[in-house]
């Protein structure tokens, strides 16, 4: 008994140290029911457009993603709630995530917490506005959004290489070298 009592605790401890996450799944689409959809892969390109971005482009809606306070919240910054809200879209097989309500930490809650739509684009070249790096995907030309009116390039790269050589130096010997041992280094 007094297992199933402290089991039973500690699950309850557990969840309620989490964000809550309500998903409400669109249920009808304009031909009829939704097909069920495959989730989106975690290397998947996915967009996050928040409340103050302007989005009007054609877009599929997948469902409703309300992220609230669950009482006893430890971790519930934005950066964590908007990643918690994109595991669920991508559970629904969205592509993007719409933040159209944020509400800040208050006297009532200390956690952020927002409303969002779960949307599938068919390009999302158009509103990205940084590239998270991948494997499978490469560069490519509209990737590069700055104006190209007065440059003879499409592109720039620089790299450079920094090194310190570790041994004995250009012109010195090894008895010039402070705490270096007496002996000779064979000669090659």
């Amino acid at each position: 008994m007094k297992r199933l009592l402290l089991y039973s605790l500690l699950g309850l401890a557990a969840t309620a140290c989490a964000p809550r996450a309500i998903i409400q799944p669109a249920t009808l689409g304009m031909a009829g029911p939704v097909m069920p959809v495959t989730p989106t892969a975690p290397t998947a390109e996915f967009l996050v457009i928040t409340e103050d971005q302007v989005f009007e482009g054609p877009a599929e809606e997948l469902g409703d993603i309300v992220i609230r306070d669950s009482g006893f919240t430890l971790s519930c910054d934005y950066e964590t709630v908007v990643a918690l809200a994109s595991d669920k879209a991508r559970a629904l097989g969205a592509n993007a995530l719409r933040i159209y309500e944020h509400r800040l930490p208050s006297m009532m809650s200390t956690c952020h917490q927002i409303r969002a739509r779960a949307l599938r684009l068919t390009d999302l070249t158009a509103y990205a506005r940084e590239i998270m790096w991948q494997p499978n995907r490469r560069l490519r030309v509209a990737d590069f959004k700055g104006s190209v009116a007065n440059r003879p390039f499409q592109a720039s790269t620089s790299s450079n290489i920094r090194y310190r050589y570790a041994g004995l130096g250009l012109g010195r010997e090894d008895n010039q070298l402070i705490g270096a041992s007496r002996e000779r280094l064979p000669s090659t």
